[in-house]
């Protein structure tokens, strides 16, 4: 098999796109499933990734007592899947940053923030597990660097995008493309064999008014709100998009809102200090 994976067939909008293979870890890591003492060994052989894991949990955003120094010491105290999530955040970037340009550093601390503060949201307003939500956070807009290497102008058309004063990101992509970035992550999803849910809020992520107001699909349209919510306090539309202006969440916020039962502005100004006091403090 080749270091890519690429759609083939004709017609196909991924032909020629090339995704990466779900790493060899995470194939591993999902093979010994909710067995603690190979999540533990499987971590801590490779020096890379287990130093990296302790020095994320040992930063403000978990908030310890005390100093966390084993990958055992981690598991034991936040659990199975909130050690891995911190290993998904690490490869997910090492998979995708190959080529790139350094000033790619921004869009990878932009999504972990988006991950930090939308675990911070389904925790605090029960509507959503966090560990989800906060995959999600890591890999929703992980299409954007594969369409990086595959289209030159392809910044200039996210930035286009996030102008539209519509609100209509993924439109504007597939006119100009053929093509979005979310498509493209929920492809990734699939392919890492992630839990459909988190693929399927991937796709939905830049999702209009007319996904709330259809009366199935509750835990979806609960994560994906979350999600939005998330990126709009973190000012995703800034640094991906380049843009002042938040069109998306103008589009959505009153669905959202109802979604996440944030009724009144007191309820919005709660939430939001919540997540800049847990989550997104430096």
């Amino acid at each position: 098999m080749s270091s890519t994976t690429q759609a083939k067939a004709s017609g196909d909008p991924l032909k020629g796109i090339s995704i990466p293979p779900k790493p060899q870890i995470l194939v591993d890591l999902h093979k010994v499933g909710d067995n603690t003492k190979k999540i533990v060994d499987l971590i801590s052989q490779d020096t890379g990734v287990s130093a990296t894991v302790l020095k994320t949990i040992n930063s403000p955003f978990f908030g310890l007592a005390k100093k966390i120094t084993s990958i055992q010491q981690a598991v034991l105290l936040l659990g199975n899947q909130s050690v891995i999530n911190i290993v998904n955040s690490l490869i997910l970037r090492t998979s995708l940053h190959k080529d790139q340009d350094e000033n790619m550093s921004e869009f990878w601390d932009s999504s972990m923030d988006a991950a930090k503060a939308a675990g911070a949201i389904a925790g605090e307003l029960k509507v959503a597990k966090r560990d989800d939500a906060y995959t999600l956070g890591l890999f929703h807009n992980c299409g954007i660097p594969i369409l990086m290497q595959k289209f030159k102008n392809y910044i200039e058309i996210v930035e286009k995008s996030y102008q539209n004063p519509d609100g209509l990101v993924q439109q504007v992509e597939q006119r100009e493309l053929d093509i979005d970035h979310c498509v493209v992550g929920h492809h990734l999803c699939d392919l890492w064999n992630m839990d459909e849910l988190i693929g399927d809020a991937v796709l939905y992520h830049h999702a209009g008014p007319e996904f709330f107001e259809q009366e199935k699909n509750g835990p979806l349209k609960d994560l994906v709100a979350t999600l939005m919510l998330a990126e709009h306090l973190v000012e995703i539309h800034r640094i991906v998009g380049h843009n002042k202006e938040d069109h998306g969440w103008k589009r959505v916020s009153k669905h959202v809102k109802k979604q996440l039962n944030i009724v009144t502005q007191d309820d919005y100004n709660d939430i939001r200090n919540y997540v800049f006091d847990v989550a997104l403090q430096k």
